[in-house]
């Protein structure tokens, strides 16, 4: 199992973010986790952040599971049901998407 993760600063523009150094995080993330790689992007939600993922989503096989920390869970569900409706996604690729919304609807706010 491979595990990708994504991490968003929202523009650096989140009350909730202004104690975090996402100069330091993903390189901690790493050290302390099992993952394949971590990624910063400045906003998942805008539409370079959307291609980005969409990126990271056509690279994935079977074996891979992305996990995208960013801001509102239910945004990120949205963002992963847009991002996967144009593409034929295999039935793998739509288990994973109901399982992170599973997650997500119980991810603290």
């Amino acid at each position: 199992m491979k595990i990708k993760v994504l991490l968003c600063n929202c523009k650096g523009l989140c009350d909730s973010f202004k104690n975090t150094d996402f100069n330091t995080l993903p390189f901690q993330v790493e050290s302390e986790l099992d993952v394949a790689y971590v990624s910063l992007h400045p906003q998942t939600c805008g539409q370079g952040g959307n291609q980005f993922l969409a990126d990271i989503m056509r690279s994935a096989d079977s074996d891979t599971y992305i996990l995208s920390a960013a801001c509102a869970p239910a945004a990120q569900d949205k963002l992963f049901r847009k991002i996967m409706r144009p593409r034929a996604c295999s039935s793998a690729s739509g288990r994973r998407s109901r399982r992170f919304s599973k997650i997500a609807r119980r991810a603290p706010s």
